[in-house]
């Protein structure tokens, strides 16, 4: 046991210490499956993105070429494949940005830059600031979401203002000090609610920062700096090589802070952009948790009707002393159960638009006349209601099937659409 320990050194050392042996049976076809781990680290290398289809699809082709015989190419096998070749779904962090082809020089020459001027003025870390900008929408949507395994496309329902934003610039020094944020909306007037104290709003027809609104920023939020007012000691300000940054008037409007600006060179903000690298992301996803927070409080409020029918039978057979925690307990059941439901259902749009069109039509328009005609029909209805049920039923009855006709080919037309998508990327591939 002690021998096979030793030629197992290098497994155990990388295995998890909840493991408790190397179960699980061994690939059937090892050679397909170490091409198909180059492939993907190939396309990965590249910066492409590689999903569980093309996966699937690239190892049905080569396993047709190698002539392996009763491979399928299921999902399952797919994650089996990755779970052995230490793969797994991964969210996007970044955008793959063009560096330009002489970054390494222009990293050089700038780090040489910034390390010459703070030794030549002897710039402290809280005369050192950053600052950048960050565009949030009124809707953050998440961008990853647990879902059935196999699906190429994941879709997130949301409430349509996704792309309806406003920009916040923010600015820290390097000693961690934060600087009073500015909001810049996308309106002509300033709003009329009362503003926040501490906050800079800002309007424009663009939303976006300009060459004005830069100037502000100088005056009424970069000066909050240790020392901003006096203006004695040097400071260098980071920022990147956005037009709005480096306008002539701009550049004369930092040096007049007593501010030496620190330009990043274009395409290369990747890698020497601190705001860009560290502080905004946890702004982002700051907000992302706020976001579905609110969401998951409110959210409850609107099972009131259906708590209220629901619910009371269940308390009936509970103590007193229980009620409150059982009520609690079946309120947030009800909430993940929906909430779960709207994570699982595939194309789940298109499911609301099929249910809406069959029981809406005819709950609301061929059930009620047919029920009347039939409650009502001893007592002696008059012809003018029959005739009047009768022509409800039938728009009802022409709703109910246009409405479902319709839903049933959008369902079918995008999951074609799916089936077409995964085949081009694949050739392309």
């Amino acid at each position: 046991m002690v021998r096979r320990w030793r030629r197992q050194r290098e497994e155990l050392s990388q295995c998890k210490k909840s493991k408790k042996a190397f179960r699980g049976n061994k690939s059937r076809w090892p050679e397909l499956e170490d091409f198909l781990e180059d492939w993907v680290n190939t396309q990965r290398a590249d910066g492409r993105g590689v999903s569980t289809v093309q996966i699937r699809l690239k190892a049905k082709t080569v396993a047709t070429e190698m002539k392996s015989e009763n491979f399928r190419g299921g999902p399952s096998w797919c994650f089996r494949f990755m779970r052995r070749k230490g793969l797994s779904i991964r969210a996007r962090t970044t955008g793959c940005q063009q560096l330009p082809p002489d970054y390494q020089e222009k990293l050089t020459n700038f780090g040489e830059f910034t390390q010459r001027k703070m030794e030549e003025y002897s710039i402290g870390p809280d005369q050192i600031i950053n600052m950048d900008e960050v565009p949030l929408t009124f809707d953050l949507p998440l961008t990853r979401t647990v879902n059935k395994k196999g699906e190429s496309s994941i879709t997130l329902r949301t409430t349509g203002h996704e792309r309806t934003n406003f920009t916040c610039v923010l600015g820290c020094t390097a000693s961690g000090l934060k600087l009073p944020p500015m909001a810049i909306f996308k309106r002509i007037t300033m709003p009329k609610e009362k503003i926040p104290n501490g906050i800079s709003f800002k309007v424009n027809k663009k939303g976006w920062m300009m060459e004005s609104v830069m100037k502000e920023w100088l005056n009424e939020c970069y000066v909050k700096r240790p020392g901003g007012f006096s203006r004695q000691k040097k400071a260098l300000l980071v920022l990147d090589s956005m037009r709005a940054h480096i306008t002539d008037s701009v550049k004369a409007a930092i040096k007049s802070t007593n501010s030496i600006p620190a330009v990043i060179p274009g395409g290369t903000t990747k890698h020497l952009q601190p705001l860009d690298i560290s502080v905004n992301r946890a702004t982002y996803q700051g907000v992302k948790l706020l976001y579905s927070f609110g969401i998951f409080i409110t959210f409850a409020l609107q099972f009131y009707v259906p708590a209220e029918i629901l619910i009371p039978p269940v308390l009936a057979r509970v103590s007193v002393r229980w009620e409150r925690p059982v009520d609690m307990l079946l309120r947030t059941v009800l909430v993940l159960f929906t909430c779960a439901l709207a994570i699982l259902i595939p194309e789940l749009d298109l499911v609301i638009s099929f249910v809406g069109s069959v029981s809406s039509s005819f709950l609301a328009l061929i059930f009620p006349p047919i029920l009347q005609i039939l409650t009502f029909h001893t007592e002696g209805l008059s012809p003018l209601v029959t005739i009047k049920n009768a022509a409800i039923s039938l728009i009802g009855l022409i709703g109910f099937i246009t409405g479902t006709y319709i839903a049933i080919e959008k369902i079918i037309e995008r999951n074609g659409l799916k089936s077409t998508e995964a085949f081009s990327s694949f050739v392309v591939q």
